[in-house]
């Protein structure tokens, strides 16, 4: 973010947060939607043209040296090259330099990262990061500088490449459906010792009957359903199906968690 400051400033830009916005949206919407943008926003002609002088595909660390005069700018260059001499270092090579790289969150300060596939159809980031300094001191409060680097992990895309693997194959985590017949209390207590004991549980809450709960179970890839009637709880046992093979055993709970674990 500091290099960007940088050649923000370098083209006459003093709004460096709206123009920073707009940059992030340039693997979206292309030069021309940035320069539309930036028009839009008030930026000039002149400025925009110098801007993207600098934010070029393929552009080096040391071409920027030789045209980056302001402070800020020569700070983020001097951190970079700090970073990649480190990661030389670690003997990571699977990382590139983009100068572009802006993830628009204002609270960022230092060095910004997104994480992709190598390969694959995934095209998104994966997970998405950077420094920031002032925004964990500014809840502290006396504008204390408290510098930090945090990372967020993209669920849905990572999901979605993992399906594409072949390595998802249930829908649910749970290894364990609950389905009370007019037990709830009873049941809510089943599924909370089951996770007491490292078995992943869901119960039923709506007001499907048995077929219905069968059905989503088998839907969802769970492959254990536990029904639980009033005849169970008399008995101070649980109806376990295997919905694999259709085999149902009444069982004691604690008779269940051996059994699955």
């Amino acid at each position: 973010r500091k290099l960007l400051n940088g050649i923000l400033e370098e083209a006459g830009i003093e709004n460096k947060e709206a123009a920073i916005i707009a940059i992030d949206k340039l693997d979206k919407i292309g030069k021309e939607g940035v320069s539309k943008e930036l028009e839009e926003r008030g930026f000039t002609g002149k400025q925009i043209i110098a801007m993207f002088n600098l934010i070029q595909d393929g552009i080096r660390l040391s071409e920027l040296k030789s045209k980056i005069n302001n402070e800020e700018g020569k700070q983020g260059l001097q951190e970079l090259e700090e970073i990649f001499d480190y990661l030389q270092t670690m003997g990571v090579k699977n990382v590139e330099f983009t100068v572009s790289l802006a993830r628009g969150l204002a609270y960022y300060t230092g060095t910004v990262f997104e994480a992709y596939l190598k390969s694959g159809k995934i095209t998104s980031s994966l997970a998405g990061g950077g420094r920031w300094d002032k925004m964990n001191g500014s809840f502290m409060g006396g504008n204390q500088t408290v510098p930090a680097v945090g990372i967020a992990f993209g669920l849905e895309p990572i999901t979605d490449t993992l399906k594409l693997e072949g390595s998802v194959k249930n829908k649910s985590s749970a290894k364990v459906y609950v389905v009370p017949i007019n037990t709830t209390y009873e049941s809510l207590k089943s599924v909370q010792q089951l996770r007491s004991n490292g078995i992943s549980a869901s119960i039923s809450l709506g007001k499907k009957g048995v077929s219905k709960n069968l059905e989503y179970a088998s839907a969802q890839g769970i492959p254990y359903v536990i029904i639980i009637g009033d005849r169970e709880v008399a008995e101070k046992k649980v109806m376990l199906r295997d919905m694999n093979s259709g085999e149902e055993q009444l069982l004691t709970l604690m008779e269940v968690i051996m059994k699955l674990k």
